[in-house]
């Protein structure tokens, strides 16, 4: 089983794996280690509206990573840098 990691970042929706079958537009959190495509625990991966509504908003979520997914299990919009 994997660790649960947090990871506080700014929250976009652009293209990812672009040229690839799997291109699509996703919502990203991009952090200081990377960008992780976003998920809620449980919830299924498109058209999430409680995702949709973090666009542009600085979040912490923790959750756990699976090949640049970022599967959240909590998350919380920050106010600040900390």
């Amino acid at each position: 089983m994997r660790s649960p990691v947090t990871i506080v970042g700014k929250v976009v929706h652009r293209k990812i794996n672009p040229g690839s079958k799997s291109e699509r537009k996703a919502i990203v959190l991009t952090g200081s280690d990377g960008d992780y495509t976003l998920r809620r625990r449980g919830v299924a991966p498109y058209h999430d509206e409680a995702l949709t509504a973090l666009i542009g908003k600085r979040v912490r979520a923790t959750g756990i990573i699976s090949a640049r997914q970022l599967i959240m299990s909590e998350y919380g919009v920050v106010e600040s840098d900390d």
